[in-house]
C-alpha cells in the first residue's frame, strides 16, 4: 500500500484552488504505445534501430519457445531491452490457448514469464499479448485464461480493437472500464503494408481529442512475418506519432498501464491544516508492480498572490530538490513518487534556518559585505549555469549565465553591482532547470 503525502508549506490560500492527478503522465493529452508480436528478425535488424534514431520506446511481446519466425535470439532481445524498450510475454508456444487444459494455460504463463523475469529481473510487473488474442475476449474460456494469467501478468493486449483505433479514456464512465478483465482485454490496432501512415495520423489526431488510449501492433517488418511492413512505411507511422509527441505520451504499454490503473484506483485528498496544505495520495495497489510517478496539477486563482512570484517557490524531497512545472500564474505541476513539500521562501519562514541548509551550491561570505559573491558547487556543473539574484518579492536584480570552463574546482566569483541593504533570493539553474534557491544577506 502507498501513502504519499505532500505537505505545502505556505498560508492557506483563497479563492478557486484544485489539486488532481492529471488523466496521463506529464498532463499530455493522450497515450500511445507501440508493440511488437512474435519477435521476427526483422523486428529488432530494422525497428529498433528506427525507434532508437527517434528516441521512441516500444513493447517487444516475445515467444519464449521460439519465434513464428524461427528460433528466438536472445542477443537481439537483450539488445531492445538495453536500448529502453519493454521485453513482454507472448507465451512459450503461442498455442490456442482455448483448445488448452487449465494446466496446459498455467505452464504456458508461468514458464514465459520466469524466461523473461529471469533475463530482465529489473522489470517491475509483466504484461502479456494473447496468443491470436486468445484471452482478450468474451468466450467463457477466455475468462478462465485472463484468471490464470492475472497471477503472473498485471495487464494484457488483445489482438483487436473497435473502429476507432483507441480507447477513450473517458474518465471511466465507458462501460469497458468496468470489471476486473479492463487491463487484460486492452485493444491493439492491427498494422499491415496497407494501411496509410495519414490514416493512422487521422487515428492519433482523434485520440489525442477525446483523451484517448492508442496501441498499434506490429509482426513482420520489412522481410520476414505476418501482416509484413515495409521499413520506409513504418518509419512514416513513426514519423506521424513523433510529430504529435508535445500531445502524446509515447511510452511502452507497461507504462501507460500502470498510470492509467494508479490514476484509476488512487485517492487525492487536498486539505488544509493550519497554515500548510496536504496533498494525500492513497493507493492499495502494490508498490511491487504499480510503481510509476503520478503528475499532480494544483491550479489556484490566488497562487501567484500567495507566493508574490512564483519563482520563490522550491519543491523537494526530505533534503533532495524535485523538479516542478509552473505555468502562468495559477499551475504548478509535478511528479509525485514520494513525500514532497512546496517551500516558500520569505512570509512566515524562519530566513535563519535555510542559511545552512545543505543544497547544491554555498555562498560566501554571507551576510555579503563588499561586491564580490563566491559560490561553491557540490558537484562540477557540465551544463550552462544561470544564477539568478532577486529580491524576496522575486524581483530579478542580477543575472550570470556561466559556462561550465568558467567554473574552475567546483568554485566561482562573482562581482555584484551595488544593491541596497536586506534579504535576497540566489537562484541557481543548470540546463534550463531550477535546482537550488538559497537566501543571501547584504549588509
Amino acid at each position: 500500500m502507498k501513502r504519499f503525502i505532500f505537505p505545502l508549506l505556505f498560508a492557506p490560500i483563497l479563492g478557486y484552488t484544485q489539486a488532481r492527478i492529471t488523466p496521463w503522465f506529464n498532463n499530455k493529452q493522450a497515450a500511445a504505445v507501440i508493440t511488437f508480436d512474435d519477435n521476427c528478425p526483422g523486428q529488432f535488424q530494422y525497428a529498433l534501430p528506427a525507434l532508437n534514431n527517434r528516441s521512441l520506446p516500444a513493447t517487444f511481446f516475445v515467444i519464449t519457445g521460439g519465434s513464428q519466425c524461427g528460433t528466438v535470439d536472445w542477443n537481439q532481445v537483450n539488445s531492445a531491452y538495453a536500448a529502453g524498450h519493454e521485453i513482454a510475454s507472448h507465451s512459450v508456444t503461442h498455442g490456442m490457448l482455448r483448445n488448452m487444459d487449465t494446466s496446459q494455460i498455467r505452464q504456458e504463463m508461468a514458464s514465459s514469464f520466469q524466461a523473461i523475469k529471469s533475463r530482465f529481473p529489473n522489470q517491475k510487473g509483466m504484461t502479456i499479448a494473447w496468443p491470436f488474442g486468445q484471452g482478450g475476449g468474451s468466450p467463457l474460456k477466455d475468462d478462465t485464461i485472463r484468471r490464470i494469467a492475472a497471477s503472473y501478468y498485471f495487464a494484457a493486449r488483445s489482438a483487436g480493437i473497435g473502429a476507432r483505433g483507441y480507447i477513450p479514456y473517458d474518465d471511466f464512465n465507458n462501460a469497458f472500464y468496468q470489471g476486473r478483465s479492463f487491463y487484460h482485454m486492452l485493444g491493439t490496432y492491427l498494422m499491415s503494408g496497407s494501411i496509410l501512415p495519414s490514416t493512422i495520423g487521422s487515428v492519433l489526431d482523434s485520440t489525442i481529442k477525446y483523451g484517448g488510449w492508442y496501441t498499434c501492433l506490429y509482426h513482420g517488418i520489412e522481410d520476414v512475418g505476418v501482416n509484413l511492413v515495409p521499413l520506409t512505411r513504418f518509419e512514416q507511422t513513426l514519423a506521424s506519432i513523433k510529430s504529435r509527441e508535445n500531445d502524446l505520451w509515447i511510452t511502452t504499454l507497461a507504462n501507460s498501464a500502470k498510470y492509467h490503473t494508479q490514476r484509476r484506483f488512487s485517492n487525492l485528498v487536498f486539505e488544509a491544516n493550519g497554515n500548510n496544505y496536504q496533498i494525500t495520495v492513497n493507493s492499495s495497489l502494490p508498490d511491487s508492480i504499480f510503481n510509476h510517478p503520478l503528475t499532480v496539477r494544483i491550479t489556484s486563482s490566488q497562487l501567484n498572490n500567495t507566493f508574490q512570484n512564483l519563482d520563490q517557490v522550491q519543491l523537494r524531497s526530505n533534503s533532495n530538490l524535485i523538479p516542478f512545472f509552473v505555468e502562468g500564474d495559477s499551475v504548478i505541476q509535478f511528479n509525485a513518487t514520494a513525500g514532497v513539500i512546496f517551500e516558500l521562501f520569505g512570509g512566515s519562514t524562519d530566513l535563519k534556518s535555510l542559511l545552512f541548509t545543505k543544497n547544491a551550491v554555498s555562498i560566501s561570505p554571507n551576510p555579503l559585505q563588499g561586491k564580490l559573491l563566491n559560490i561553491e558547487f557540490k558537484s562540477s556543473p557540465r551544463t550552462l549555469t544561470v544564477v539568478k539574484l532577486k529580491t524576496m518579492k522575486g524581483q530579478q536584480v542580477e543575472t550570470f549565465e556561466l559556462e561550465p570552463n568558467q567554473i574552475t574546482n567546483k568554485k566561482v566569483s562573482l562581482g555584484l553591482h551595488s544593491h541596497p541593504a536586506g534579504l535576497y533570493l540566489l537562484e541557481t539553474s543548470f540546463n534550463g532547470s531550477k535546482q537550488t534557491t538559497r537566501v543571501a544577506i547584504i549588509d
